[in-house]
């Protein structure tokens, strides 16, 4: 995909559970404690994984990158977790391809000051969702809309044969805000689309479907750019259908209880 005139692969990283169970455990299985409505606990075990791939706005095929497990280390009395393990998948992944120009696409839970200096560490660059809060983020990009700092961009398309559906597309985008309210806290760059499509449905019923998507990242973010970003951004769903659905529900078995034994 190419942002401001350079190729680059955008590379969707997500974690995943692939197996659980009350009765089998192994030495590396994560353990968590579960409490029904009687406050009684019930210890699951269970293997998660950390996959990435590399995606495409406008292709259903992705390329699986190397997989990293999450899981209780050699001789660890603490669970792993997903960070964790993304700091280990980022290291080898900048040892195997150090060459590559990657575009990290992350989820919510990577918007934090240590995950983003990991990412500026390696040269890797980043589009990750966030979610709409009452945050100094939100409101410095409001705030923006005053000064002029917020900046607006527009488009509307049509699409479809039988039925024609009107599409329009509201960006707004900031650069240089402040992650959090934390004098260390990262500086970054804001980029929000609104998404309304209306139609007439098969029986003259006005139809509309809203859809709003937020990500920060540390690419400048302009006019000519903020289509390719927020497309880019929301490429970070394959992840979930074109990785983990094909490995669970196609044919190759990830959930399969491969050396835990036959009971579950």
């Amino acid at each position: 995909m190419k942002i401001n005139g350079q190729s680059h692969y955008l590379l969707a990283t997500d974690g995943s559970g692939y197996f659980r169970s009350e009765k089998l455990v192994c030495d590396c299985c994560m353990i968590e404690e579960h409490f029904d409505e009687n406050n009684k606990m019930t210890l699951k075990f269970g293997h998660n994984i950390l996959a990435g791939s590399i995606v495409h706005p406008d292709l259903k095929q992705v390329i699986p990158m190397c997989p990293e497990p999450i899981m209780r280390l050699d001789g660890s009395s603490k669970n792993d977790s997903e960070q964790t393990a993304f700091r280990r998948f980022l290291a080898d992944f900048k040892r195997e391809h150090p060459k590559l120009k990657i575009i990290f696409l992350l989820d919510a839970l990577y918007a934090n000051g240590p995950i983003i200096k990991l990412l500026r560490e390696y040269g890797y660059e980043f589009l990750i969702a966030v979610k709409e809060t009452k945050s100094l983020l939100f409101m410095s990009v409001k705030e923006g809309e005053t000064t002029g700092e917020t900046q607006f961009h527009e488009r509307v398309f049509e699409s479809g044969e039988k039925v024609i559906k009107t599409t329009k597309m509201n960006y707004r985008f900031a650069n240089n805000i402040r992650l959090h309210q934390d004098k260390e806290s990262p500086f970054i760059n804001f980029v929000q689309v609104k998404e309304v499509t209306e139609w007439i449905g098969k029986k003259g019923k006005a139809e509309r479907l809203e859809r709003n998507f937020t990500f920060i990242t540390d690419i400048a973010v302009t006019k000519n750019n903020i289509v390719q970003l927020a497309e880019g951004g929301r490429t970070r769903w394959k992840i979930e259908n074109e990785t983990f659905n094909t490995l669970k529900n196609r044919g190759y078995n990830l959930e399969h209880n491969y050396g835990h034994g036959e009971k579950t």
